[in-house]
């Protein structure tokens, strides 16, 4: 016996609208389950703030407007921002790290970012010389890794800059986080069977290696 499968509609139609905007811009129809909206040949004007509403079958109500979603817009005709690094090499664990950027005469908001992070992890509203200055307090391993900065365009806070050149602190060298010889470093598979350097090990970190070898 065949089957039939039944499309279950969920929605008479789903609007698309710029916030606070009482015009949609689209609509879909007859909604199963959700509705996607695609906006082709992104502008300026386009980095704005978005809402959905969507109207029942039974009852045939239309529903209040979503909570807005924001539309960040890169503008490549706008300059990436300026970076340096303080200091620039041999840095100790715990000390601190200073990242400054700079944007020059399109001010706006200057964000940090950190590779491998979906949102920026600072930002900052620029000085008179258009430069933010980020400080990373008591560095340690978790703040290594690549970093890089942005701007909003100023007047529009949804129109960014594209990301600008890169700082690595430490580059891939980790070890130099502490500035002597790491107790972890020490456990290098090739100095495992030396009693001297498994004792001065154990002195920095009790809990790696017993404190008495047999």
């Amino acid at each position: 016996m065949a089957q039939k499968t039944v499309a279950l509609i969920l929605a008479a139609w789903v609007r698309l609208y710029r916030y606070q905007n009482p015009a949609y811009i689209e609509q879909k129809d007859n909604v199963q389950d959700m509705a996607e909206f695609s906006l082709a040949g992104i502008k300026q004007v386009d980095a704005v703030r978005y809402q959905c509403q969507y109207q029942g079958l039974e009852p045939a109500e239309a529903s209040e407007k979503s909570d807005p979603v924001e539309l960040l817009v890169t503008d490549h005709r706008y300059p990436p921002p300026g970076i340096s690094l303080s200091p620039r090499e041999y840095v100790k664990m715990e000390t601190n790290i200073t990242i400054q950027c700079w944007n020059q005469e399109y001010r706006g908001t200057i964000f940090l970012h950190k590779d491998g992070h979906s949102a920026p992890i600072q930002h900052q509203e620029p000085d008179g010389g258009g430069t933010a200055t980020f400080t990373l307090f008591r560095v340690t391993l978790a703040d290594s890794g690549t970093y890089r900065c942005s701007y909003r365009v100023g007047g529009s806070y949804l129109l960014s800059s594209p990301l600008g050149d890169n700082v690595t602190p430490w580059g891939n060298d980790l070890s130099a986080l502490s500035g002597n010889i790491s107790p972890v470093s020490a456990l290098h598979p090739s100095h495992l069977f030396s009693s001297q350097l498994l004792q001065a090990a154990s002195q920095w970190v009790g809990w790696l290696v017993p404190r008495h070898l047999p």
